[in-house]
């Protein structure tokens, strides 16, 4: 994923940034309580049950990254203090191609 060479921005307005476990992982920004970071790895995807519901179908938004990569990408920057990051490495894996024929079932970021 290359943000700037395609000409993308990313902009999140969400709630978690005032919830009490996010404001304590933003604290450790300060205390550093596990060293320096030097990269993140993340990764959101599904195990429910099966179906056709919007989760498993492109056009209404289905797919991990558009459901749940907001969480992702923002505890990436919140635990390292970044407004950007870097994408070293993305992936999207689909494990049941019986029920994730058209979006990804999991995707997984590795960040500098």
């Amino acid at each position: 994923m290359h943000f700037v060479k395609n000409k993308v921005k990313l902009s999140i307005g969400y709630r978690m940034l005032h919830e009490a476990n996010t404001q304590t992982v933003i604290c450790y920004l300060q205390s550093k309580p596990y060293g320096v970071i030097t990269g993140i790895s993340a990764a959101a995807g599904y195990r429910g049950g099966g179906g056709t519901g919007w989760r498993q179908q492109k056009h209404m938004g289905g797919g991990a990254m558009y459901d749940m990569g907001v969480y992702m990408v923002n505890g990436i920057r919140y635990a390292a203090g970044a407004n950007a990051v870097k994408v070293l490495e993305a992936k999207y894996i689909i494990n049941r191609p019986e029920l994730y024929i058209e979006v990804d079932e999991t995707t997984e970021y590795n960040i500098s």
